[in-house]
């Protein structure tokens, strides 16, 4: 299983770009990482991932926003 990190620039006015900079030095496993470019792409990354042939760990990374929607359509669901 893959891991991968959607990294929502904009929540937190900006900052929770800097604070993943920081975060992702402290990871010590292999991962991947989605930086959103507009509103809606949190989602549009998800539903991608159905047409990979791996399975997903999906860990949205920025405001409330960024946890209520990029994972809201697979909760609970494994992505394979």
């Amino acid at each position: 299983m893959k891991t991968l990190f959607i990294i929502n620039p904009a929540a937190g006015n900006g900052r929770s770009l800097k604070k993943w900079r920081s975060f992702k030095k402290t990871l010590d496993f292999p991962f991947e990482a989605e930086i959103t470019e507009y509103a809606g792409h949190a989602t549009q990354i998800v539903k991608s991932l159905h047409q990979s042939q791996n399975s997903y760990l999906v860990i949205g990374f920025g405001g409330d926003g960024t946890q209520r929607k990029s994972p809201s359509e697979q909760q609970g669901r494994i992505i394979s």
